[in-house]
């Protein structure tokens, strides 16, 4: 089998996967929406002298300058293998962890071979994942619609309470944030929309959050400001997770 990484292939046979490990990533709603690949490679470059061997680690080096290399293992026919990373489909693009390391001294080693390690990982996403990375709503109340004393402050004496409204306003305050995977979600509607005050209303979108060449997280803020005359204690609507459909 030959390793390829980027446009530099090793030679048949001295590259081999010492892991390849697949961690589902949950969001904080606990949902696997990511599978992140990391393989753990070892290899060995052979060489007829010291000069030899240097100029071919050299010649190595120059395609683990940067990210976005596919990298992999394929069959001597010239088919994929299992143990490939590919940008396409990835969201964060092949990363490399560990360029080629060197963390032997056998005797042999830089005479008549060097043996390396490195390190290459990407994400996938999840097919039927839940698009919802992040959810959150606060609902909250001021005032109870009864009546408006005020203390009254006299020349003399005790203060005098005076009731100066006899019902009040209860303003409820509903604001939330939520991120999305694959684009900006849509907010929830106000829970008394009858009630809304209209100029007090607000929507905005936060930055995605870029990851590779793309971007794969999308912020969404609203806050929705209500009054009411008669007490109310409406809650959060949970945002619920939509179940993987097969």
């Amino acid at each position: 089998m030959i390793y390829f990484h980027g446009g530099y292939d090793f030679p048949a046979g001295s590259v081999g996967v010492l892991s390849d490990s697949k961690i589902r990533i949950r969001s904080p709603r606990n949902h696997a929406y990511l599978m992140r690949r990391t393989m753990v490679l070892e290899g060995e470059l052979k060489g007829t002298s010291q000069a030899d061997i240097r100029q071919k680690l050299e010649y190595m080096s120059q395609f683990f300058q940067i990210d976005g290399n596919n990298s992999g293992l394929y069959h001597d026919d010239g088919s994929p293998s299992v143990h490939l990373l590919t940008n396409v489909g990835s969201l964060s693009g092949v990363r490399l962890l560990q360029a080629p390391s060197f963390n032997r001294s056998d005797p042999a080693e830089y005479t008549t071979y060097r043996s390396f390690t490195f390190t290459v990982q990407a994400d996938y996403p999840i097919l039927f994942a839940d698009t919802i990375f992040d959810w959150s709503e606060t609902v909250r109340y001021r005032g109870n619609c009864g009546p408006r004393k005020q203390q009254i402050e006299l020349d003399t004496g005790a203060p005098d309470e005076q009731i100066v409204s006899q019902q009040t306003v209860q303003y409820i305050i509903q604001s939330g944030r939520a991120v999305g995977t694959i684009g900006y979600p849509d907010p929830p509607d106000p829970l008394y929309s009858e009630l809304l005050q209209d100029p007090d209303e607000g929507k905005g979108f936060d930055d995605p959050i870029p990851q590779g060449s793309g971007f794969t997280l999308y912020p969404r803020r609203w806050q929705y400001i209500m009054a009411s005359n008669i007490p109310r204690d409406g809650r959060p609507v949970p945002k619920s997770i939509v179940p993987p459909v097969f």
